[in-house]
């Protein structure tokens, strides 16, 4: 959550890149963040895609795609698909993805692989010209929700690496569950509970 939105639009233009996030990133926990940086007269856009965890994993997934304006167009689009995508001035953007990524850092997560790659296109970015700050986290605590792509194991090693990190009681966590009888498909708790 921002702890001081007030400042959200205070950093200057950027004819060169563009960005959009969903600004219930911190409500929900999840959302992509999305950067272009065109070049060769607006022909050539480079887009990087991130998808921050603001709750627990920084950035979860990340990729680069080398493209036009109206590539750009249809990976805008595919992501407003699912969540409401908004302009944000570009270092607002960046230090948002930077904030997400040493959050995780200080919790034993590293950025997904392909983050190096997508982070190509902050060049030229100042997240130092945005005055805003980010509250990462929910209630005060990280907060694993298990992805629909991560295995029972990774979730548990995930879980494991957070108690190791954080000490029991002192984060929280969701795990999916396969839907059966009585199940309704969502395990909560505390690392005191049964995972």
């Amino acid at each position: 959550m921002s702890n001081d939105s007030a400042n959200a639009g205070k950093s200057a233009p950027n004819p060169r890149h563009q960005a959009y996030w969903p600004p219930s990133l911190f409500a929900g926990g999840m959302g992509n963040v999305l950067i272009a940086r065109t070049s060769g007269g607006g022909r050539r856009v480079e887009v990087g895609s991130f998808l921050i965890d603001a709750w627990c994993l920084g950035v979860k997934n990340a990729f680069h795609v080398d493209t036009d304006p109206d590539g750009f167009r249809k990976v805008l689009e595919r992501c407003s698909d699912s969540q409401t995508m908004e302009p944000t001035p570009p270092d607002r953007a960046r230090k948002l993805i930077e904030a997400a990524v040493n959050y995780a850092r200080n919790l034993g997560f590293e950025p997904h692989p392909d983050f190096r790659t997508a982070a190509r296109v902050l060049g030229g970015l100042r997240a130092a010209d945005c005055a805003e700050n980010f509250t990462f986290g929910k209630d005060g605590k990280p907060l694993y929700f298990q992805g629909p792509h991560e295995t029972g194991a990774q979730a548990e090693r995930i879980l494991q690496h957070l108690k190791r990190r954080c000490g029991e009681g002192n984060f929280h966590y969701v795990l999916a569950m396969k839907a059966g009888p009585g199940g309704d498909g969502e395990s909560e708790g505390d690392l005191d509970a049964e995972v």
